[in-house]
């Protein structure tokens, strides 16, 4: 590696895995640890961008592309794969239940839905995310995980798509999702430069009152919660799975993500 490819390696790899690093030294997470985790996820990723660009992949291309022995990995490819979370039906259903004008009211409050008899509401609205959707395993799917529960003759929703998407089991599935979809925004921003650019703001203060800060936190969830819900509004209208169109072909991704952090730091040093 020549010296400028090795500079241009150490700034872009280096602000990037900072805080994953501090993140493991604070969980007593060793260096060989990640080190065995960042190998075994290049085989994992290198294959799949073979499999997706030439529908095979073989163990001497795996080891050009990630600068491992074919020993190495042969070993990576027989350890079980890495957990990725995908939306499944459970998300683009509460996300629905408060977009689609069909299952809430004027102000985008999920309506409770009957679940008995022929063209049930419920089953509609399992059918507007899904097809192919088994609606009785869902209701009791959504039961289960009480995001929904039974009040007589109607199933009503509890937990929005905002809090499902908050719960701790899904954590840091979304934080991975976040860093790569940041990531790929910034990079577009940075080094095509398109004519709109993608939405990538902060903004800092740096020397709050500590008692302000649960009063802020807060704030800015509310706030948050207030501008996903209105994004999500506007969003449905264009996405072909909530308003089917004849005309227009989907395919189409749009991410929006937000995040607010707070800390109680000493002069000069964190808390």
């Amino acid at each position: 590696m020549s010296k400028r490819q090795q500079r241009v390696s150490e700034q872009l790899l280096c602000p990037t895995l900072r805080p994953l690093i501090e993140c493991c030294i604070e969980r007593a997470i060793n260096a060989s640890e990640v080190v065995d985790a960042v190998r075994k996820l290049f085989v994992e990723v290198a294959e799949t961008e073979l499999l997706k660009s030439q529908g095979v992949s073989s163990e001497s291309q795996l080891e050009i592309l990630t600068g491992l022995s074919k020993m190495q990995v042969r070993d990576y490819r027989r350890k079980p794969g890495s957990a990725e979370f995908t939306p499944g039906i459970i998300a683009k259903l509460l996300c629905a239940w408060e977009v689609n004008k069909l299952f809430c009211d004027e102000t985008n409050t999920p309506q409770p839905l009957s679940f008995k008899g022929k063209n049930n509401q419920f089953g509609q609205l399992v059918r507007s995310v899904d097809k192919n959707a088994d609606i009785l395993a869902t209701r009791k799917e959504l039961l289960r995980r009480q995001l929904a529960e039974v009040r007589g003759e109607r199933i009503v929703r509890l937990a929005s798509a905002q809090s499902y998407h908050s719960m701790q089991s899904r954590g840091m599935n979304l934080l991975y999702r976040d860093i790569k979809a940041i990531s790929s925004a910034v990079e577009e921003n940075v080094l095509v430069g398109p004519e709109t650019r993608n939405l990538h703001l902060r903004t800092e203060f740096d020397n709050i009152s500590p008692a302000m800060l649960p009063v802020i936190r807060k704030w800015l969830l509310k706030e948050g919660e207030r501008f996903h819900k209105r994004a999500r509004a506007y969003l449905a209208k264009h996405d072909l799975d909530h308003a089917p169109s004849k005309t227009s072909e989907g395919g189409g991704r749009v991410v929006l993500g937000a995040f607010s952090w707070t800390e109680r730091r000493s002069r000069g040093k964190a808390s």
